[in-house]
């Protein structure tokens, strides 16, 4: 497929309209960087299904972080001249990638695929690089000796599978120059490859960073007022699920309610929550993508200190008729689920 043919494939789910994709590889170890000349063919399926599902998987991945350009980013201004179609997407992708493959050189023994793709989300236009880190795989081969077939086995460099969660990618907003990023590869250095080396761009906390320190000080605060933590927790989920599904952003105060509401010192761990999220820097408001969360945040699991575990949709927390924790003078808990009909084994 040419470069100029937009191969346009939609995900109405996930709102990824995928247009040009192309493979370039980098292998430190022996020095060697191929650079493509030509795009992926998305009219195979194949094709098509793996460029999707990693592109959907890492776009809405909540471990990524948000980013802005530093002054002078090289990376910028290479962003600025392919939305200005100064630089075509099969130039601009080599170019990122021969950024990429500079530090690499620097620090052998890495090989990796850079898939870069083109594609709008909710019809905002994005380029993305996602790093595709080969692994060691074993494989047969059929050989011919003295006119006898000799089966054996051989080892081979093999690209992650689609279901397979990518550890380093990042995306740039084309109209903004905002920034998603992730980079938990270990590099073997004190560099943060993608943010230092590649983007040249600041990094704050992730989503995934931020839900979990909101948990924590939720669970915090309902400690310290000798309250049930597990109720406290799943509000945050609650609030934060909620949020996503409305597609909107999320302000502390309604997480704080969802997280408290009920509780007999309701004002007064609202209050120490306040005071342990600004000292922890979690930001006023939490966006997060929709598809990302309605799945991580549906259930809460527990496990008690008997060994017992258990997992619950979020709702049922806040409903006494389905679950209710029983509190004793010994300082035990009794957890009551109510209203089974059946109970299956899961193995």
């Amino acid at each position: 497929m040419e470069d100029n043919e937009e191969a346009v494939l939609e995900d109405k789910s996930a709102g990824i309209v995928l247009t040009r994709a192309i493979l370039h590889i980098l292998n430190s170890s022996t020095d060697t960087e191929i650079l493509s000349q030509q795009t992926l063919d998305l009219e195979k399926p194949e094709i098509q299904k793996y460029v999707y599902c990693h592109t959907r998987r890492c776009f809405n991945d909540l471990r990524s972080r948000h980013g802005s350009f530093l002054p002078d980013s090289p990376f910028q201004a290479l962003m600025h001249d392919f939305f200005h179609q100064k630089k075509d997407f099969i130039q601009t992708s080599g170019e990122a990638a021969d950024m990429l493959a500079t530090w690499l050189k620097e620090h052998p023994g890495a090989c990796i695929d850079v898939l870069t793709v083109d594609f709008r989300a909710d019809e905002v236009p994005y380029f993305g690089m996602l790093l595709l880190m080969n692994q060691n795989a074993w494989a047969h081969i059929t050989n011919m000796d003295d006119d006898k077939i000799a089966n054996s086995f051989t080892q081979q460099m093999i690209l992650p599978s689609a279901s397979r969660k990518l550890s380093s990618f990042c995306f740039v907003n084309l109209l903004n120059d905002e920034i998603l990023y992730t980079d938990e590869t270990n590099w073997g250095s004190d560099t943060a490859v993608l943010q230092d080396a590649l983007l040249h761009c600041t990094g704050k906390k992730s989503d995934q960073e931020v839900i979990s320190k909101m948990t924590e000080i939720a669970n915090e605060v309902a400690a310290q007022y000798d309250e049930n933590p597990s109720i406290a927790v799943s509000g945050i989920k609650r609030a934060v699920r909620a949020s996503a599904k409305e597609e909107r952003p999320l302000a502390m105060e309604e997480a704080v309610e969802e997280a408290f509401s009920g509780y007999d010192h309701q004002e007064e761990m609202a209050a120490a929550f306040e005071q342990k999220r600004k000292e922890a820097e979690v930001p006023d408001a939490l966006e997060v993508p929709k598809a990302a969360v309605v799945r991580k945040m549906k259930n809460q699991k527990l496990k008690t200190d008997t060994g017992i575990e258990l997992s619950f949709p979020v709702e049922y927390f806040q409903n006494p008729d389905l679950i209710e924790f029983i509190k004793h003078d010994d300082g035990t808990i009794t957890i009551e689920i109510k209203h089974i009909g059946k109970i299956l084994n899961r193995s």
